[in-house]
């Protein structure tokens, strides 16, 4: 594939603060791509530093191959959406997306006629010349991406643009900046601290903590195979079972003695753990089936709509508590186990991931 956006040994401090250290990232023509992590962790810092709204302490930005070091942002062939919106409350939606146009010569007719283009691509066909004190959030924000695709960038930036949206419009535009993405065919670079987000969303996802990437990989990658106890944690959900690998290459845990994983590249002795996924686990009375992994009692239920999770007892202290999670199939909750429960837990083999860090 062409790349799009390559930057390498990106470092940038504010003060005593090291915002990014040796950032290195290659991102493709065409892709989707998220940049998550908590926050103050550089995400968007590093946007900025590819809009050329920041500038790094040492490192390179290639955008289409060519060193942006140098260029101010206003002549970059990116574009960008902000958290905010940033719309002009005093212009009408037609006059907000053809600014960037207007400013840069481009003639009323033709501004015109690109502005109401852009409007179409975001739905919003009619609204030119509605003012934004008439908008919904939701509508707000597809005027925001129209001023950004107006000008036919080469990579759109967009700087966690839905986390003013309350939960149900989140969803829906989830699935139109996927569907938009697709029909425009340019890149797409998105900011955001919410990994159902960038699941849900991205071609590839760059996991971030303290300035420094942990994993750059496909959605489905990062969750079951995540590189480290950062990413395993942060990405969704995990029970995390210490463990000490020993001489013909099996991580065991301590002190569960059913609780082992076959680990690769990692040698005797050396201290990991034994990563496993609530949804990976089974959960039957105890006496029911045969002797599983672990057994335990039910201490709590969270029930969430389409998912119950349990919280099971398998020992004193805080690494005895094992999560577990099942898809409320039944159309009512009553038939759920609940405290007090002696379960049995179980998993298959390919279900436990070992970590080496």
């Amino acid at each position: 594939m062409t790349e799009a956006v390559r930057v390498g040994g990106i470092c940038k401090r504010f003060g005593a603060v090291t915002a990014l250290a040796e950032v290195s990232l290659r991102i493709e023509a065409g892709e989707f791509f998220a940049l998550l992590g908590p926050s103050g962790c550089g995400k968007s810092t590093l946007l900025r530093i590819m809009a050329g709204l920041e500038h790094p302490d040492q490192g390179s930005v290639f955008i289409d191959g060519i060193d942006v070091g140098r260029t101010p942002a206003n002549r970059r062939p990116v574009n960008m959406v902000f958290q905010s919106y940033a719309l002009f409350p005093h212009m009408s939606v037609r006059s907000n997306v053809a600014y960037g146009l207007r400013v840069t010569g481009t003639g009323r007719a033709e501004a015109h006629e690109r502005a109401e283009a852009a409007l179409g691509l975001v739905r919003l066909t009619g609204y030119g010349e509605r003012m934004p004190h008439q908008l919904s959030g939701g509508e707000s924000q597809r005027v925001a991406l129209a001023r950004a695709l107006v000008k036919r960038p080469r990579v759109l930036l967009l700087d966690e643009p839905l986390s003013a949206l309350d939960a149900r419009l989140r969803d829906e535009m989830r699935l139109e900046l996927v569907t938009l993405q697709k029909t425009v065919g340019i890149t797409f670079i998105i900011v955001t601290h919410d990994q159902e987000e960038a699941l849900s969303m991205a071609d590839r996802v760059a996991v971030m903590e303290t300035g420094r990437i942990r994993q750059v990989a496909p959605p489905a990658e990062l969750y079951e195979a995540p590189a480290d106890r950062f990413v395993a944690t942060f990405i969704g959900q995990v029970n995390l079972f210490p463990a000490t690998i020993g001489a013909d290459g099996t991580a065991q845990a301590h002190p569960f003695p059913g609780v082992t994983a076959r680990a690769r590249g990692i040698g005797a002795g050396r201290q990991v753990w034994i990563a496993v996924r609530p949804e990976k686990i089974t959960m039957a009375p105890r006496g029911g089936v045969p002797a599983g992994r672990l057994s335990g009692v039910v201490e709590e239920v969270v029930y969430r709509g389409d998912l119950s999770v349990y919280l099971v007892r398998c020992m004193a202290g805080p690494d005895g508590l094992v999560r577990v999670s099942r898809a409320n199939a039944a159309r009512t909750a009553d038939r759920l186990p609940g405290p007090g429960t002696e379960v049995v837990l179980d998993w298959a083999e390919d279900c436990a991931v070992v970590l080496a860090s």
